[in-house]
């Protein structure tokens, strides 16, 4: 009786690695990729050394999709042909390009601020009547805020930075109750009413 081997061969092994379409981790690593880029995309500026960071790291994980795709586009995959399978190989690509839209419209942004405004402003009007905050940083709404920043605000007002993950960053807002810009900045953008955006160099 003659056995046969069990073992695929190491062609049809690799064929079917290949043919196979994105598993749960990837999907997963590419998922956090998205919303930690929803995220930080929510801060008053995006710092330099997060975009460096966000491009990193979906240039990594697209240019691993791209060579699995082209591999089994080539081996003339069947995958493609289910709907599940269909669904694995498009999140990537489709949760990529929702992410360059909420970077592209700053609606991360807008929310995480609207969402926070009234514990920000409370926060401000501490600031401005001279009370000193806790040491380091405090969470105020969604946001972290730290009191060091460098320089004076507008007569009245307050300047603080806010941090995300760790990430030391010169961004923040300024509160300004008579409406005037925010001295020694860097950057900054008129968010409506008493508030600014504001940016120093980054803390590198």
């Amino acid at each position: 009786m003659v056995e046969h081997d069990s073992q695929p061969r190491p062609s049809t092994a690799k064929r079917e690695l290949i043919d196979r379409p994105p598993g749960w981790m990837f999907l997963t690593l590419v998922t956090a990729a998205g919303v930690f880029t929803f995220w930080w995309a929510s801060a008053p500026f995006l710092p330099l050394e997060t975009v460096l960071f966000i491009g990193l790291v979906w240039t990594a994980l697209m240019t691993i999709w791209w060579i699995w795709w082209i591999a089994a586009m080539a081996m003339a995959s069947t995958t493609f042909s289910r709907a599940r399978a269909r669904g694995r190989w498009l999140a990537p690509p489709l949760i990529l390009a929702a992410a360059l839209g909420v970077l592209a419209t700053d609606a991360p942004f807008h929310v995480r601020f609207a969402l926070s405004e009234a514990s920000l402003e409370a926060y401000a009007q501490k600031l401005a009547h001279g009370a000193e905050p806790d040491p380091g940083c405090e969470r105020v709404g969604l946001y972290r805020a730290c009191k060091d920043w460098l320089g004076d605000p507008a007569p009245g007002g307050a300047m603080f930075l806010v941090t995300d993950f760790g990430v030391e960053t010169a961004v923040g807002f300024a509160w300004s109750p008579t409406g005037q810009e925010p001295a020694l900045a860097v950057d900054f953008e008129h968010l409506g009413g008493r508030w600014w955006a504001t940016r120093q160099w980054d803390k590198w």
